[in-house]
């Protein structure tokens, strides 16, 4: 059987204790997000893909056919942990570069204050699995090794 032994982040929002993901962004982007609330207030529409640095056309194509309505409690409800992130697990954050996320600027600032997290990049936007996948592919590997 295998065990975790490394926590990757890749370009994510990081949700503190008794906080929501919402409130984990920007103000500016809580407040843009939380006007796009379908009418039932269920659901969020997921920002098109060139908020996340795609513009690739066939890449957009792609991701449209993927994308579904984000469930709005699981963006709105504050997260209540046990423990501490990665629960004592060695732990990673890619950031993303090229364009830089700029929703995410909060968990960046976090991150790189903490002592207990490892810090890279990748030169690509925040759906770098689709933009760049075999550099990212490479750099959790190496991560990894």
């Amino acid at each position: 059987m295998r065990t975790i032994v490394r926590l990757i982040y890749l370009d994510a929002v990081l949700v503190q204790q008794g906080l929501s993901a919402l409130s984990s962004l920007t103000p500016a982007v809580q407040k843009e997000r939380s006007r796009t609330i379908d009418p039932e207030g269920l659901r969020m529409p997921v920002p098109p893909p060139n908020k996340f640095g795609v513009f690739d056309p066939d890449q957009i194509t792609w991701i449209m056919r993927h994308l579904t309505p984000h469930p709005l409690k699981s963006y709105t409800d504050g997260l209540s942990l046990q423990n501490a992130f990665g629960n004592g697990l060695p732990k990673t954050y890619i950031a993303v570069t090229d364009p830089v996320y700029e929703p995410l600027a909060r968990v960046r600032d976090f991150v790189k204050t903490q002592a207990d997290w490892g810090w890279r990049e990748i030169a690509t936007g925040h759906d770098a699995m689709v933009t760049a996948p075999d550099t990212l592919a490479k750099l959790l590997m190496e991560i990894a090794a």
